[in-house]
């Protein structure tokens, strides 16, 4: 293995937790900004949600669901985090 290649399931560990750390800076931003257009642009964001569907087997029945938040800030933790992986 060459030493630039690197396994995708870290790459997609790396997004996940910067999404994460997004996720949180949009929150603390919600919590010290006053409401106005700088809060809104960095806490709403686009939510496509998908389900839930729910099955039912007699014996056994589940739901499932999916929700995805993209938040500016969520993305701009998924670049910084993309960019620290590309030097690691």
């Amino acid at each position: 293995m060459s030493p630039r290649a690197r396994p995708l399931g870290i790459l997609v560990l790396v997004v996940f937790v910067g999404s994460i750390f997004g996720a949180l800076v949009s929150q603390l931003i919600g919590i010290i900004l006053p409401e106005g257009v700088i809060r809104d642009f960095f806490v709403k964001g686009f939510q496509p949600h998908f389900g839930p569907l729910s099955m039912d087997l007699g014996v056994i029945g589940f739901t499932v669901g999916f929700t995805l938040r993209l938040t500016v800030a969520s993305i701009l933790g998924i670049m910084l985090a993309v960019h620290i992986f590309r030097w690691y």
